[in-house]
């Protein structure tokens, strides 16, 4: 009988214990990093000026290859 408590309190302390790490384990693989090669914002807009300047450019090309004389 003494065996069985033992047994038993030990089966419960190991499921706790695989509760707890399963918990654990459980944030640690829905925290992702970015993936390597998309960017991200700040690296997009870093330059405004120059993506302003670009599409203004792109735009005025557009025209330039469409107006008719």
């Amino acid at each position: 009988m003494k065996y069985y408590r033992l047994m038993k309190a030990a089966l419960i302390v190991a499921l706790i214990l695989l509760i707890c790490l399963w918990f654990y384990g459980c944030d640690r693989f829905t925290q992702t990093d970015l993936p390597k090669p998309q960017l991200i914002k700040t690296a997009i807009f870093k330059d405004v000026k120059i993506v302003i300047a670009a599409a203004l450019s792109d735009c005025y090309a557009q025209i330039w290859e469409v107006q008719v004389i």
